[in-house]
């Protein structure tokens, strides 16, 4: 059973059809906020992603809070409970291996270290769940693909 923000059980079909739209949840904004600083969950996970169905590890982000925007007229791209996801491929496409992604996934594990106990990837990987930080967030257009944003994360502070 679910329920939805008004308190309405929707555990089966006749009870989704006799409600009214406005007994309907929207859907969670989605894709990487403005430039700034936030509150926010942090979950790292290993997904399979594309038709090859490859192997990536993701850090999966939810908007708690906006704490300052670095362009305020970009405020109308960003609310609480916006998710975004960043992937870390450790092989290219030819299946080299990709120093750039493994750098990256250092870079974003590191500020959990001491807080998860392990310098151990894997354990860190299921020792990040839901963990509250704040952060700054850059958003750059993807080079490749002008209607993706790509995303960084900096100056991390597990609260």
């Amino acid at each position: 059973m679910t329920a939805n923000t008004n308190g309405i059980l929707f555990d089966n079909i006749d009870a989704l059809l006799d409600a009214s739209m406005d007994d309907l949840d929207d859907l969670p904004p989605m894709g990487v906020p403005p430039s700034g600083h936030y509150n926010l969950t942090v979950s790292f996970d290993i997904k399979t992603i594309g038709e090859e169905n490859k192997e990536v590890i993701a850090a999966e982000y939810l908007v708690d809070a906006v704490n300052e925007l670095k362009d305020p007229d970009e405020a109308s791209e960003v609310l609480p409970k916006q998710q975004f996801t960043e992937f870390f491929h450790i092989t290219k496409k030819d299946g080299a291996p990709n120093p750039f992604g493994i750098g990256k996934l250092k870079q974003r594990l590191a500020p959990y270290v001491d807080r998860v106990g392990t310098k151990n990837i894997r354990e860190l990987i299921a020792g990040v769940k839901e963990f509250q930080i704040a952060a700054t967030v850059k958003r750059s257009v993807n080079r490749k693909n002008e209607d993706q944003f790509n995303v960084d994360i900096k100056d991390v502070v597990i609260l």
